[in-house]
């Protein structure tokens, strides 16, 4: 899966998960959505959650629940496909997204309305990654530390908030 980076907020605009899920138009459609959010700062949050457990919830039910106006913070919307994950919406600290897609032309819309400040080619790391810091304190730089894996961190609550963010050469780059 290749990527891009781009702000969150453009200008004053604040691009919603919901924006996102309509930027991806047909490919989006078909999907299985499962999302975690490490901040609840909405009442809609706890029910996307609700409804992300087991088999997960389809587009038109995510996008009711999303609406325009909910910032979400330190949030991850997975879409699954019959043949697995087809795209991953990374919002990253209020501040940033981070999208991986599966589909090149996905990308490829998003960069023609927003600013792309990083395009990592990396493939989509393991939950757990982090930002200066891990458990054991190997970290200083964003990279993978095998104290955070899937099976240490099943759940992004688990962890800080603030310390889930993804390997990615853009995220050094926007950090003011």
């Amino acid at each position: 899966m290749k990527g891009i980076t781009f702000r969150a907020w453009q200008g004053g605009h604040y691009v919603t998960l919901a924006e996102l899920l309509v930027r991806l138009g047909s490919f989006g459609l078909g999907l299985t959505w499962r999302v975690e959010v490490d901040e609840v700062v909405d009442p809609r949050v706890p029910e996307m959650e609700r409804r992300s457990e087991g088999v997960g919830m389809d587009t038109l039910t995510l996008l009711s629940l999303t609406t325009p106006f909910l910032q979400l913070i330190d949030a991850e919307a997975r879409g699954f496909a019959e043949d697995g994950l087809a795209v991953v919406l990374t919002e990253v600290d209020g501040s940033l997204w981070d999208v991986r897609a599966a589909d090149e032309h996905v990308l490829d819309e998003l960069r023609s309305h927003y600013p792309v400040i990083g395009e990592p080619q990396e493939a989509l790391p393991p939950r757990g990654v982090t930002f200066g810091s891990c458990p054991g304190g190997h970290l200083s730089q964003p990279q993978f530390c095998s104290c955070w894996s899937r099976s240490a961190s099943p759940s992004i609550r688990s962890e800080p908030a603030g310390m889930r963010m993804y390997m990615s050469r853009a995220i050094s780059l926007a950090v003011p």
